[in-house]
């Protein structure tokens, strides 16, 4: 989560700076070139394809949580608790 929120951060940076060089500039150059021809829609195209990338694969790396019961099962396998404690937390679990 950590990362999807600096990544939305640095990108919402980025946006801000792009959007800083559409202003006119004292002798018309700049990048207003990118508006004319459809080519502020191909940026804006591939901002936001680089957009979904990222929380995609944000989202893609946060796997299926554990169940209590298979965090419980790797303690017992690990030997962290003995076969007394891990019934006794298996019966609280109510499995």
């Amino acid at each position: 989560m950590k990362v999807l929120l600096v990544s939305c951060a640095a990108l919402l940076g980025s946006v801000k700076y792009v959007l800083a060089q559409f202003r006119p500039m004292h002798d018309g150059w700049g990048w207003d070139h990118m508006t004319s021809w459809g080519g502020g829609a191909a940026m804006w195209i591939a901002l936001l394809v680089l957009i979904g990338i990222v929380i995609f694969l944000a989202l893609r790396r946060t796997g299926p949580a554990e169940t209590p019961l298979a965090i419980l099962r790797k303690r017992y396998a690990r030997g962290e608790i003995s076969k007394e404690e891990f019934e006794e937390r298996r019966r609280d679990l109510g499995v």
